[in-house]
C-alpha cells in the first residue's frame, strides 16, 4: 500500500526491460528485436494488472 514502493518498482522493470538495449544506445536508430518486444510487452501487461488489482485494495480501504 505504499506508492512510493510502487513508483520504485516500476522504475526498475523500466530501466531493465523498456530502457534497455537497444533503446539504451543514445543517437542511433535501433532496430527492436522479438525479445525486446515481448519481453516490454509482457511486463507492461504484468505491470497493468498488478495496478489493476493494488487500486483495487486501495479502493476497498478506502471505502469500508
Amino acid at each position: 500500500m505504499d506508492p512510493d514502493v510502487w513508483t520504485q518498482e516500476s522504475f526498475v522493470l523500466g530501466k531493465k526491460f523498456a530502457y534497455a538495449e537497444p533503446v539504451l544506445s543514445e543517437g542511433t536508430v535501433s532496430m527492436l528485436h522479438r525479445t525486446y518486444e515481448t519481453d516490454a510487452r509482457n511486463v507492461a501487461r504484468s505491470q497493468a494488472a498488478l495496478a489493476a488489482a493494488r487500486l483495487a485494495n486501495v479502493l476497498n480501504a478506502a471505502f469500508k
